[in-house]
This record gives C-alpha cells, sequence and structure tokens, in this order.
C-alpha cells in the first residue's frame, strides 16, 4: 500500500473512533441520540457542522496539503419551489451520500454545513480537490437519473425534473 492509501485508512478508522465515542456516553436515549444528530448528518459518512470544524481543526495541524471547498447549490430555493419540498430533500440526500462517499475514497471529512451547503476537507492539493468535485457531479447527475426513474411513478413532479441544482 502506499503512504497515502494507508493514511487514509488510518483517518478513516480515528474518524470511526470519534464517531463510535459520541454512541456509548452513559446519558438517557434521546440525549444520547440528540447528541449524536449534532455530530452527523443523516450519512453516517456525513459530519454535522460543528464536528467538521473540530475535525478539521485536528487535521490542519498535521504537516502536508490541504484542501477545503464550500459547496452551496446554486438556485436551490427555486429548484425546492418548482418541484417540492420530497424531490428537494431526495436531491439533499443524493449530494449528502455521494459527497460522504467520496470523503470516505479520498480520506477526507464531509458536512452537510446548512440548508443546501456542503463542505468537504482533503488531505490533498487543490488539483486533486477539483477532481474530486468533478467526479461528486459526475455521480450525482448519474444518481439522480436512477432515483427519477425509481420515482417517476411515486412522484409526478419526478417527470418535469431535468436535472439536480448544481454548483460551480
Amino acid at each position: 500500500e502506499t503512504g497515502d492509501m494507508q493514511k487514509a485508512k488510518e483517518l478513516h478508522q480515528q474518524l470511526v473512533d470519534l464517531r463510535n465515542k459520541g454512541k456509548h456516553l452513559s446519558i438517557p436515549r434521546k440525549k444520547q441520540q440528540s447528541r449524536w444528530l449534532l455530530k452527523h448528518e443523516k450519512t453516517p459518512a456525513v459530519y454535522g457542522a460543528r464536528a467538521f470544524g473540530e475535525l478539521v481543526r485536528q487535521k490542519l495541524l498535521e504537516e502536508g496539503n490541504h484542501s477545503i471547498a464550500m459547496i452551496d447549490l446554486d438556485e436551490f430555493k427555486k429548484f425546492n419551489d418548482t418541484y417540492g419540498h420530497i424531490p428537494g430533500d431526495i436531491a439533499l440526500e443524493i449530494y449528502t451520500e455521494e459527497l460522504g462517499k467520496i470523503a470516505e475514497e479520498a480520506g477526507g471529512i464531509a458536512s452537510r454545513y446548512g440548508g443546501e451547503e456542503l463542505t468537504l476537507y482533503l488531505p490533498h492539493d487543490e488539483e486533486k480537490m477539483r477532481r474530486e468535485l468533478g467526479l461528486l457531479k459526475l455521480r450525482v447527475k448519474t444518481r439522480f437519473e436512477k432515483e427519477k426513474e425509481m420515482h417517476n411513478s411515486k412522484l409526478p413532479a419526478a417527470n418535469k425534473m431535468k436535472s439536480l441544482p448544481t454548483f460551480s
């Protein structure tokens, strides 16, 4: 294995360990779930804004390249108003899940910062970040087509949707 691959695996294990620490607190179940939700998005590989900030601060102390991207989905409100909240939720879920996968594969950290804003930290240079963001766009487009086929009969608005909101 290359050094980068080993570092990515170690980072992933550290993130899993950090994530698991929050799950085993000796507090009442509802409070425990609330604390977990503060740290995580619905998708396990994606953190909430506060946990993302803490994890990235730790990573920035390490030597090497660091890149952070803020992803704001263009015209998401218009998309939501046009097609409805359920397709809007599906769009956010697709972006969040695919961003989480990319973060895990690249040894990074992903978060849903708020609303339609997502963030991605990678322990790589800007060129690698650009490639991963390009990959995110491709994966979202592919996944959207599959989701659209699955939901066509359930969501009448799905027939009208040409694409999901994108980012630049």
